[in-house]
């Protein structure tokens, strides 16, 4: 089983994100405070002519033509001639931009928590990795950054294994829909180095590969009422459980479920609901994985340990036979 010991990570860059197309925002981004940054403000919108929107993005340039912009789950480009309207508030990447230039590139621990509250906004993840790596180009040997980055402490020291080969199987999705899912998802997974998908987990290493269960559910959902007035238009909702299936996830393995929504009346409502729930939760879902990446790190830790012990019994044993030959 062989183990990359360099902490070298290139997070991917270049991205699509999921489109929603509510009649308003499905889901407010709630930022965690740690100890060092203040709370952003909700992130820009833009509002494209074909009536579905991009949430809680932030545009970083603009030409005649189109128009970058940085979502939870990555870069994408917007031709100008698709957009109605470009709402522009404060967002976290403008938050991580300043505070960044308050932190010293010298100093470890004001890149520590800088890189952990990255890490609680769910969309800083290549930032977040870049820190980490600067904090142990700086200190080698710090176990926070390490273990943040799903390495593994060794008797020599520590381990980086190789992404993690998951091979998905959907169910309660087909067609359109389900080759939708399958492209979000690796687009939404090409932000963590340490996960790959695979189609096939032959000759991988158990310790290096899982299957993953992911039940989906798509359904309509009727508007609200109020006094028998109808207030609010038909919907379709997705939902999407992601569960590991390994023989290293133990009894209770990692689980979460994700959901989106978008009105009954848009364009390919069941796989742009799909969309929506993926690109709106890249916090739990990103919480999952680091899940699974913490849980398979504690259990090839276990390995090595056991393997030490193995191979200190087996030259003990053999010098007891040595002995006992010359004598």
């Amino acid at each position: 089983m062989r183990r990359d010991r360099s902490p070298s990570r290139t997070p991917s860059r270049f991205l699509t994100p999921a489109l929603a197309t509510p009649p308003r925002r499905l889901a407010l981004f709630a930022l965690g405070l740690v100890v060092l940054v203040p709370i952003a403000g909700s992130a820009d919108t833009i509002y494209l002519k074909d009536g579905t929107q991009i949430l809680e993005c932030k545009v970083t340039s603009e030409t005649a033509a189109a128009v970058s912009v940085r979502t939870k789950v990555g870069d994408m480009v917007v031709p100008r001639e698709k957009i109605q309207l470009i709402q522009r508030t404060k967002t976290v990447h403008d938050t991580f931009a300043e505070e960044r230039t308050r932190v010293r590139d010298d100093d470890v621990k004001g890149l520590y928590r800088l890189a952990s509250w990255c890490r609680s906004t769910g969309e800083l993840r290549e930032e977040s990795d870049q820190l980490l790596t600067r904090v142990l180009e700086l200190n080698e040997n710090h176990a926070g950054a390490h273990q943040m980055l799903g390495h593994v402490r060794a008797s020599d020291g520590w381990i980086v294994p190789p992404p993690l080969a998951v091979q998905v199987r959907t169910s309660g999705v087909n067609g359109k829909a389900a080759t939708d899912f399958s492209q979000q998802l690796e687009l939404f997974l090409r932000t963590r180095p340490d996960v790959r998908l695979v189609s096939a987990l032959d000759r991988i290493d158990p310790l290096d590969a899982c299957t993953m269960s992911v039940a989906v559910a798509v359904g309509r959902k009727a508007g609200t009422s109020f006094y028998g007035e109808k207030i609010g238009r038909d919907s379709v909702a997705a939902s999407l459980t992601f569960q590991v299936a390994s023989p290293w996830a133990g009894k209770y393995p990692p689980k979460v479920l994700v959901a989106g929504e978008v009105p009954a009346g848009a364009i390919d409502r069941s796989a742009i609901a799909i969309q929506n729930a993926l690109g709106t939760n890249g916090l739990s879902l990103h919480k999952f994985f680091d899940n699974v990446i913490a849980l398979r790190a504690k259990n090839i830790a276990l390995a090595l340990r056991e393997k030490a012990k193995a191979d200190a019994k087996e030259a003990r044993d053999a010098k007891k036979g040595a002995n006992a030959t010359r004598s």
